[in-house]
């Protein structure tokens, strides 16, 4: 009621103590009833009270307590606009921060973005505390906007090595994400470098990702080796097939075996997925290593590894271009007849010829 009987007041002119109308302001903020104190300040500003406000030295402290208190990004907004109309001055970092709270308390990755561009916009983003730019880091990964998540990495000097650390893991995820593979390798550089050589398993796989989309082999080997040695986590098996990946979309096909190799060679230390045994295979053909090539095909036989057509493919050929004609013919057997293509025929057809002639009598009738 007397919230009510003020408000009436103030509407229809007959409240002109300024003190009194802002100590009102002020401790219905510090009661905690924050929509009162919103409800009170959205009717000063109609009665255009909040301009004579401005004249207050301790105005700037009532918002403050009002945005502490306030749970609305809606309200948060609206005293910001209200600091900026009536004193014709950017609002404190204070008061941006505790706005920026309510945002990411609310999910409100708009309203952080907003704010951000308006920091940026005068010049006050560097005197941001470091939880506020934290927070705007966050956001940024959960709305993918790497420019501005990394624009409010560079501003964080002055924050912890944890604090630049989280800040540096979320870049990746949004660069790589959003497809900057550069800007998500050049945060992974540092992120190792301030972490001492660890990030989350998730950071590196999304490292590796990026590597792939960049086709860059080296540093998918290096991230790679760096993760193989971290005790602090357990390399996932499909790790290995984007370090594969990214050597093959790079034609690195003799790296990719000696990726292949090290893992294969690691025993239980490392469980290599099918996928993997694919991916050595095509690298092994694209190199013109047929030997190594069926020596996949024997090492997936006898593992139980599933086959695809291309790989039951290569296998073919491997098998007939170094003259194993008993294992091309039966690769040849279980393939699929829809699968089988003129070269697979042709292929069987050649290893039995230089085989002698009885081979050739029984692939004679292939069909």
């Amino acid at each position: 009621m007397a919230i009510k009987v003020f408000r009436d007041a103030i509407s229809q002119g007959n409240m002109v103590d300024l003190a009194l109308i802002e100590n009102i302001l002020s401790t219905t903020a510090t009661c905690g009833h924050w929509q009162a104190a919103l409800a009170i300040l959205s009717d000063l500003d109609k009665c255009i009270v909040t301009n004579d406000l401005a004249s207050s030295p301790t105005i700037l402290e009532t918002y403050q307590q009002i945005l502490n208190v306030s749970p609305s990004w809606e309200g948060s907004l609206k005293v910001l606009d209200i600091v900026k109309r009536t004193t014709q001055r950017p609002p404190p970092e204070k008061m941006i921060a505790a706005a920026l709270s309510t945002a990411d308390k609310c999910g409100h990755w708009e309203t952080a973005t907003t704010l951000f561009d308006y920091a940026r916009e005068n010049g006050i983003v560097q005197n941001l505390p470091e939880s506020s730019k934290e927070m705007l880091v966050r956001n940024f990964r959960a709305t993918a906007q790497w420019e501005r998540a990394l624009e409010t990495l560079q501003w964080m000097s002055k924050a912890t090595d944890a604090s630049v650390k989280e800040g540096l893991i979320a870049t990746i995820d949004v660069c790589e994400q959003s497809g900057q593979w550069e800007a998500a390798l050049k945060a992974a550089d540092e992120a190792l470098t301030t972490a001492h050589g660890s990030v989350p398993v998730e950071t590196y796989m999304s490292i590796l990702s990026a590597c792939v989309k960049g086709k860059q082999p080296d540093k998918a080997i290096t991230y790679f080796s760096n993760m193989l040695s971290d005790v602090a986590i357990i390399p996932p098996p499909m790790s290995v097939c984007l370090v594969l990946k990214a050597c093959i979309e790079a034609s690195k096909f003799e790296e990719a075996l000696a990726v292949y190799r090290k893992v294969e060679s690691m025993g239980q230390a490392f469980v290599t997925p099918p996928a993997a045994h694919r991916l050595a295979m095509i690298a092994a053909m694209q190199s013109g290593k047929w030997e190594e090539c069926l020596l996949l095909v024997n090492t997936m036989q006898r593992s139980g590894l599933p086959h695809d057509a291309l790989t039951q493919r290569y296998g073919l050929w491997a098998a007939a271009l170094t003259g194993s004609w008993r294992t091309s013919l039966a690769i040849y057997n279980k393939m699929p007849l829809k699968d089988i293509t003129r070269k697979d025929r042709e292929l069987v057809r050649l290893s039995a010829h230089k085989a002698g002639p009885v081979a050739q009598s029984i692939v004679k009738q292939l069909s």
